[in-house]
């Protein structure tokens, strides 16, 4: 069960990353129209936050001190 959502989690996070570099594609290196480059750069914008949780949840080290609580016995409450 844990495996399956790890899976999932990566599929998601690598979906919102291909996402996140086809709009910087589009926005860098295609010539779009005016209204396509203001909603393609508020898309970008938007997925901003998105990718720093996203990146914060693989990078970060308080999962592992979390994990590291739960071994222990510690409820962490």
């Amino acid at each position: 069960m844990d495996k399956d959502r790890l899976y999932i989690r990566a599929v998601l996070s690598l979906l919102l990353l291909l996402i996140f570099c086809v709009l910087l594609i589009l926005i860098f290196y295609v010539e779009l129209p005016s209204s396509a480059e203001i909603t393609s750069a508020t898309l970008l914008g938007a997925l901003v936050g998105n990718l720093t949780s996203t990146l914060s949840y693989w990078f970060d080290s308080t999962e592992h001190s979390e994990n590291k609580g739960k071994e222990n016995g510690s409820t962490g409450d």
